[in-house]
C-alpha cells in the first residue's frame, strides 16, 4: 500500500471512529432524555437539580413524554444535543467526553400555573423567546412583586375609605319633623372598593322627657369606585338620630385581592427599576420557628410563637399572660410569597378563630377572624 493509499484509509477510519462516537452520543442523549422525564414524573427533584442546577429556580418541572416521540439532533457545537419532547418542550444538552451529561438551558420544562402566568401578562413580565432560566428568574420577580402590591393594599386599608362629613339637607323646625341629610363617603385609592369590603358603625341616640338611650348600628359599605365618592342618606329629628362613628376596613384574602386588581402593565418595569433584575436563587423564608408580638386591631397587644417545621404554634394575649396560651395549626405555608394561614383551635379540635397574612423577614401582616366572625387588622413584628 503506498503512502497515498495510507492516508485515505486512516481517514475513513478516523471517520468512522467519530461517526460512532456521535452516534453514541446521540443515544446516550436519548436516554437521558427519557430519564429526565421520568425524573420529572416522580418528583425527583434532587436528581434533576444534579443535572440541572437552574431547575431550582421553576415553580414545577413537568415534561409531557411518550415512548418513540423524543427528537434529538445534534447542534452546531460539538458534544451539544438539542432534544424536544411530545408537546414541543425543549432542552440543550451537552454530553462531555466521559460521557457525563448535563443540561444547558430548556424551554417549556418549567411550569407555571395559568393564574400566574396571566398576572405575569398583564403586568409586564413576560416576553417572547425567554427560556426556562429567565422566565423563571422573572417569575420569582413576580411573587415578590405580588407580595408587595397585597402588603402595600393592607397598610393602605386602614384608611381606604374616609368620612367627608355629614351634609344637611332639610333641617327641621320642630321636635317631630323629620330632617334629611348625608354622610359623604370618599375611596382614597385607585381601585373599586365594595361594600362587602367595609363595615359601618353607627352610634344611635334618643333623647326625649328625660328619657336618654344610645346603642349601635353595624350595617356593610356601598359600593365605591376608584377615587370616587358615594352618599349615604340619613333622617333625624331634634331628639334622635344616629352619627357615623367608625368605618372599618375587612382584609380580603390574597386571592380576593388579586381577583379585583386591575393592573396597569407597568408594576413589572417599575419593580425592577427598584429592586433591579437579578434573581440568583428563591428568596426562601425557611419554617421557622417564628416569634411575633404586635396588636389585633390596633388595640389587643398578643405574641405569636410557630414552631420550627410550620405545623403547630400558639399564642397568648398579653394582658392575661404565656400561661394562657391557644393554639394554632398551621394550614398553609409558602415560603416563598410567605402566605400563611393559621388556624385557632380549643381543647375540642374545634376551630375558634383564623389567621390570614403575609410573613416577611421583618412581620406577619394581614386579618384576623373570631369565632364571633369579628374580623380585626394586625401587622406583627418579628421579634428575635
Amino acid at each position: 500500500m503506498n503512502r497515498k493509499h495510507l492516508i485515505i484509509s486512516l481517514s475513513c477510519t478516523s471517520l468512522l471512529i467519530l461517526a460512532n462516537s456521535c452516534d453514541s452520543s446521540k443515544k446516550s442523549a436519548e436516554a437521558f432524555a427519557e430519564k429526565f422525564a421520568g425524573y420529572a414524573g416522580k418528583e425527583m427533584l434532587d436528581s434533576i437539580y444534579a443535572v440541572y442546577p437552574a431547575a431550582e429556580l421553576a415553580d414545577k418541572i413537568d415534561v409531557d413524554f411518550k415512548a418513540d416521540s423524543l427528537s434529538v439532533e445534534k447542534s452546531d457545537k460539538d458534544g451539544e444535543y438539542t432534544i424536544t419532547y411530545n408537546s414541543g418542550e425543549k432542552m440543550l444538552v451537552s454530553v462531555d467526553k466521559d460521557g457525563k451529561i448535563n443540561v444547558v438551558e430548556s424551554k417549556g420544562l418549567f411550569k407555571y400555573s395559568p393564574a400566574k402566568m396571566e398576572f405575569a401578562e398583564k403586568v409586564g413580565a413576560l416576553k417572547k423567546g425567554l427560556n426556562d432560566e429567565d422566565l423563571a428568574k422573572r417569575m420569582i420577580q413576580v411573587d415578590n412583586l405580588s407580595t408587595g402590591l397585597f402588603n402595600e393594599f393592607v397598610k393602605s386599608r386602614k384608611n381606604a375609605v374616609k368620612n367627608l362629613g355629614f351634609t344637611v339637607t332639610y333641617e327641621p323646625n320642630f321636635g317631630s319633623e323629620v330632617g334629611t341629610g348625608y354622610y359623604t363617603l370618599k375611596n382614597t385609592t385607585d381601585q373599586p372598593i365594595g361594600g362587602d369590603e367595609y363595615e359601618l358603625t353607627y352610634g344611635r341616640y334618643y333623647t326625649y322627657l328625660g328619657i336618654d338611650k344610645s346603642w349601635t348600628d353595624i350595617e356593610p359599605g356601598k359600593d365605591i369606585p376608584p377615587h370616587g365618592t358615594v352618599l349615604l342618606q340619613e333622617e333625624f329629628t331634634w331628639h334622635s338620630g344616629r352619627d357615623l362613628k367608625a368605618i372599618t376596613m375587612h382584609i380580603p384574602t390574597k386571592e380576593s385581592f388579586f381577583k379585583n386588581y386591575q393592573p396597569t402593565g407597568d408594576e413589572y418595569n417599575d419593580y425592577v427599576k427598584v429592586h433591579g433584575d437579578k434573581v440568583v436563587k428563591k428568596s426562601t423564608l425557611g419554617y421557622g420557628p417564628f416569634q411575633f408580638a404586635g396588636k389585633l386591631g390596633g388595640k389587643y397587644p398578643i405574641h405569636i410563637n410557630i414552631e420550627k417545621g410550620m405545623k403547630y404554634g400558639s399564642y397568648y394575649y398579653d394582658k392575661n399572660g404565656p400561661k394562657a396560651t391557644l393554639d394554632l395549626q398551621v394550614k398553609a405555608y409558602n415560603e416563598n410569597t410567605g402566605e400563611l394561614t393559621m388556624e385557632e383551635t380549643n381543647n375540642k379540635g374545634e376551630v375558634t378563630g383564623t389567621f390570614i397574612g403575609v410573613v416577611t423577614p421583618y412581620d406577619y401582616s394581614g386579618k384576623m377572624t373570631s369565632f364571633q366572625g369579628k374580623t380585626y387588622d394586625f401587622t406583627l413584628d418579628v421579634v428575635n
